[in-house]
């Protein structure tokens, strides 16, 4: 056998070269064939494996519970919790009061126009207009050339469960040509602003609206966004004296 480095001649069984010490040859490696098991391959499929298509309505259904939840913690925090009282007394509230969803597509109720002096109420909150008088001044303040003021003693009693916010915005009169006055804002004591009536409080205070001298108002509003209802008195009707008002409890 030569030797593939050096050429010189070796022994057929040879392992290395005497000249250089090369090693002739390489012992051949024995290869184990793998075992094959054709029972375990019967769980396995050479087709592709199938993509989950993403499905839209899959979120929107997440989405909508989620919204649904959130309504009812909602509901929970300002209709029942604020009733207090003992678990017994929460669930009681729970069953009295309308279902969330019907309360936040309730309609606005408008109760029939009445005369001033008389109360209206929703949701236990009564709600009285009365004593309306004219001038040309009022609160330090003239109402310009051709206007006067009307003003008006209002009278808001919470006898209901739940506490109510009322806003100065909220109160407008309908003159006689159609266009509606908002109320003036006046600092000091004695004029209704902007607040909050817990149960068994009342407030009470004057509101002022600039008109037209001599104008027969048609109507005093009350949009009492809170309960929902939008409460309307006779301007043209004679109204009590505050001290007269019936059925409304002081805070």
């Amino acid at each position: 056998m030569q030797c593939r480095a050096c050429r010189a001649s070796n022994p057929p069984e040879g392992v290395t070269c005497w000249a250089c010490g090369v090693r002739l040859q390489q012992s051949p490696k024995t290869h184990r064939p793998r075992s094959l098991r054709p029972e375990a391959m019967r769980h396995y499929s050479a087709a592709p494996a199938a993509v989950i298509q993403h499905r839209p309505w899959i979120d929107g259904l997440v989405l909508l519970c989620t919204l649904s939840f959130g309504l009812l913690v909602g509901y929970f925090i300002i209709e029942v919790l604020p009733a207090g009282g003992s678990p017994q007394t929460l669930l009681a509230s729970v069953m009295r009061l309308p279902p969330p969803f019907n309360r936040l597509t309730a309609a606005t109720a408008v109760p029939p126009v009445q005369p001033l002096g008389n109360t209206q109420e929703a949701r236990g909150v009564v709600t009285q207009v009365v004593g309306p008088q004219r001038a040309s001044i009022e609160g330090g303040r003239e109402a310009g050339a051709g206007l006067e003021f009307l003003t008006v003693t209002v009278i808001i009693d919470n006898q209901g469960r739940q506490p109510i916010a009322y806003d100065l915005a909220d109160w407008t009169v309908l003159d006689s040509g159609g266009q509606v006055r908002e109320a003036e804002r006046f600092q000091g004591s004695g004029w209704l602003a902007t607040g909050r009536l817990d149960p068994g409080r009342s407030a009470r205070g004057r509101l002022a609206f600039a008109v037209a001298q001599g104008d027969a108002v048609q109507q005093v509003r009350f949009n009492a966004t809170s309960l929902r209802a939008v409460f309307r008195w006779d301007g043209a009707t004679p109204g009590a004296t505050p001290d007269a008002a019936p059925g409304v409890a002081q805070g």
